[in-house]
């Protein structure tokens, strides 16, 4: 049957085998890395007249999820059969679907038979079909949608751009071997990797806005900006610390902050940390006779407190030590065994694990591991933002 045939999905790997796939039974396949893109397509395809006669979508996406998707497509009132699939499932989302014209729902991981089977039966199925009349009166507002989605898309990819430039820091001018990796569960978010040089020491900030939000985005660019004031005065971590959690306080948002801040001396290689309710950072040590170690402070979070209580230690580092540094979103990943459906959180045990099975790489390979490997680990599925950095001591 030469279908034609939609694929959204942002697992590469899951894109490029269903497509294969499909390909090979004959279909006509477009692919498409997350629900905006497959929005966009769909909408074309109908206006075009030549809509697609099946949509192959992902549940869980950013930016536009599968259920979101689904919504969209309703509100212009096209109408297309659907096949749903998701590595973590509920009754509640099950419930959606259907409500919304899903026709069937493949647990992830399926194998090849099953996703043909019920690709090929969802085809046999009539169209969904909705009241002329929604028709009728959607029809004469698709232009002006339309247009008005295209410039909405190029606003927040303008937006998106500004904020990344703003946020990152510049890892190629550190003083330290430094790599970072972050994904935003939409299309901002609030973690926070920042670093400041003055004289003989390296300031860095490792921090977690809570919600993923633009206010989220917009607190993050604020807690920037007081850790730059404090930077400058040249005040000590807690002092930094201090500043951030008063300019927090006088925002008069509930938006609180995790911090850890990290101060590196650059002549005897000694770190004085100061900690704010932030989760374990880990520290690799050059020598193979020690075992990587998760240094945890319990502490409060900034913005509650006028006088928050910090966490602080101090110690001297070897030329070779490397430190993983993190937001809880890395700790917070989650998996689904297939069997049995219970989940199993990452969690500080297994970024200890990878950290020891790595450490024989060179730094730029060890994290990028680390990094593959927790997002393998949740299927490149998360709840929250993601942030992930290591630095090595030369």
């Amino acid at each position: 049957m030469n279908a034609r045939i939609i694929l959204a999905d942002d697992e590469p790997d899951t894109l490029r085998t269903l497509n294969l796939l499909l390909q090979s039974e004959g279909y006509t396949v477009m692919s498409c890395i997350d629900g905006m893109g497959a929005l966009g397509h769909i909408e074309e395809a109908q206006q075009a007249g030549t809509p697609f006669d099946l949509l192959v979508t992902d549940i869980h996406m950013p930016m536009l999820d599968g259920i979101s998707l689904l919504q969209e497509l309703r509100k212009e009132n096209i109408h297309t059969r659907c096949l749903g699939i998701s590595g973590q499932s509920s009754k509640e989302m099950l419930r959606d679907l259907m409500r919304l014209g899903c026709l069937d729902f493949l647990d992830k991981p399926f194998d090849n038979q099953r996703f043909l089977s019920s690709v090929r039966a969802v085809l046999e199925r009539p169209l969904p079909s909705g009241s002329k009349e929604t028709e009728n009166r959607l029809r004469a507002e698709l232009v002006r949608y339309r247009r008005d989605m295209k410039g909405l898309r190029q606003r927040i990819h303008a937006v998106q751009g500004e904020f990344q430039s703003l946020m990152s820091p510049e890892i190629a001018n550190q003083p330290i071997p430094v790599r970072l990796f972050s994904r935003p569960l939409n299309t901002l978010g609030g973690d926070l990797f920042l670093t400041e040089r003055n004289g003989d020491w390296l300031d860095i900030l490792v921090g977690d806005v809570a919600g993923h939000d633009q206010g989220a985005s917009y607190m993050a660019l604020l807690v920037k900006s007081f850790f730059e004031e404090g930077c400058r005065k040249s005040a000590s971590g807690q002092d930094v610390l201090k500043v951030i959690n008063d300019g927090i306080r006088h925002q008069n948002s509930e938006r609180l902050l995790t911090a850890l801040h990290i101060r590196l001396d650059l002549v005897t290689f000694h770190i004085e940390l100061h900690n704010a309710g932030h989760v374990p950072m880990i520290r690799v040590p050059a020598s193979l006779a020690h075992e990587p170690e998760a240094l945890s402070y319990p502490s409060l979070v900034l913005g509650l407190f006028e006088d928050p209580d910090l966490a602080h230690d101090k110690f001297k580092t070897f030329s070779g030590d490397r430190f993983i540094v993190c937001s809880d979103g890395i700790y917070g990943l989650l998996r689904v065994d297939g069997e049995s459906g219970h989940e199993e959180e990452y969690g500080v045990d297994h970024l200890l694990e990878a950290a020891q099975n790595h450490r024989l790489l060179a730094f730029p390979d060890f994290a990028e591991r680390l990094w593959q490997d927790a997002l393998t680990f949740a299927r490149h599925k998360a709840q929250d933002d993601l942030l992930l950095a290591v630095f090595e001591i030369p």
